[in-house]
């Protein structure tokens, strides 16, 4: 694969207009409903990134590499124009940071070309390790997709060594996020996998079966590489299992059992109904909620199903946030929504995760309880959207 940014951060920049600082920058647009970006990315080589980008207005995105003094400047110190190369809403390019300044903040933006709007992620060259295994379609190109549609064609190489890959699959749910409010007391449950095999460098590997798959070329070591599996039409649902399951963020504990003790969809849809007040309201709820679920899963699937993420659980019930910003490992977002005089806002804490790279925690409070349970009401009523 051609390297797209060999001579990264040598074109200086000197913007001629007044910027917000880098921490101030809002980039919530993409988190919006038929605007959602969704970026993965894997070092592959020494010092080499590639980076895969999905969304409806990929063809209108313009691409570069910011490098920044800290999150407080105005100004990048650097910047130069990536050109990707571009299949429909999926892009991808492939950069070279091995001579990245180490004391600098290295952003991508993408920009709307047609609105200005902006979407950053950051890129720290020290952290970013090669991954032992990657996966393949049958014309070699190598797939970033946090999950996969079973029965998906792919294949799997080492890129430490010829032997066998080593599969280990958990088909056993995760956990959803816990409230906003705190932590349940639940029991720890221990992780262990429901299947090992080993598949031959280069052959296909099977997706046969639902749930995680992690690789590893080495199984003494921490280093692998991880994706879901899932069933179509993911990130969308429509079986009634699944549909249910999504319900435990806003069901009442009664409501709760009987989605858990086998409620059929005359019971299903007699707890929406019930909820919303009339068939108006609760088709309402209904089709908020979902919509919610299907982002959630598109936007923040890891080693779990989106919406079980922290940043799941608070866009399924609270949806888009209106502002979005950037500050070192933390994500800030905000909603129009009265919280004690102020904003309603949330911050996400980047943490580093065996399985998946895109794990982010929630700092968590007790005083979010109150506007929680308000939130919760008003969603079930199908009011306030």
């Amino acid at each position: 694969m051609r390297n797209l940014f060999a001579a990264a951060l040598l074109l200086l920049c000197s913007p001629a207009f007044a910027q917000d600082p880098l921490r101030e920058i809002d980039i919530s647009s993409f988190y919006q409903p038929g605007k959602e970006l969704v970026v993965n990315k894997i070092a592959w080589d020494e010092g080499r990134i590639i980076i895969q980008y999905s969304s409806p207005r990929a063809q209108s995105l313009e691409v570069s590499m910011v490098s920044y003094e800290s999150f407080s400047s105005r100004k990048p110190e650097a910047e130069a124009k990536i050109s990707a190369i571009c299949e429909g809403d999926d892009c991808r390019f492939d950069i070279n940071v091995s001579e990245f300044p180490p004391d600098l903040i290295h952003i991508m933006r993408f920009t709307d070309i047609n609105t200005g709007e902006m979407y950053l992620e950051e890129i720290r060259p020290a952290s970013e390790k090669v991954v032992p295994v990657i996966v393949t379609n049958a014309f070699d190109d190598i797939l970033l997709d946090r999950a996969f549609l079973k029965q998906t064609e792919v294949y799997v190489k080492s890129l430490e060594s010829d032997g066998d890959i080593y599969v280990f699959h958990y088909s056993e749910e995760f956990q959803p996020a816990d409230p906003p409010s705190g932590i349940r007391n639940l029991p720890p449950k221990s992780l262990r996998p429901t299947r090992q095999f080993k598949v031959g460098n280069g052959e296909r590997l099977p997706l046969d079966q639902t749930g995680l798959y992690f690789l590893q070329s080495d199984p003494s070591s921490n280093d692998g590489y991880s994706f879901r599996v899932e069933e179509a039409p993911y990130p969308s649902y429509n079986s009634l299992d699944d549909l249910k399951s999504c319900m435990i963020y806003i069901s009442t504990r009664e409501e709760w059992e009987k989605l858990e003790g086998g409620a059929d969809k005359t019971e299903f849809d007699q707890i929406w109904l019930e909820a919303g007040g009339n068939e108006n309201n609760a088709r309402t709820a209904i089709r908020h909620y979902y919509r919610n679920v299907k982002l959630a899963n598109s936007l923040f699937t890891s080693f779990k199903e989106g919406w079980k993420t922290d940043k799941g659980i608070i866009y399924t019930v609270f949806g888009a946030p209106k502002k979005v910003t950037l500050d070192y490992d933390k994500e800030n977002w905000e909603y129009e929504i009265n919280y004690g005089g102020k904003p309603l806002m949330f911050t996400f804490e980047s943490r580093v995760n065996f399985f998946s790279p895109y794990h982010s925690t929630l700092e968590r409070k007790k005083e979010y309880s109150g506007i929680w349970h308000s939130t919760i009401e008003k969603l079930r009523k199908g009011v306030d959207f």
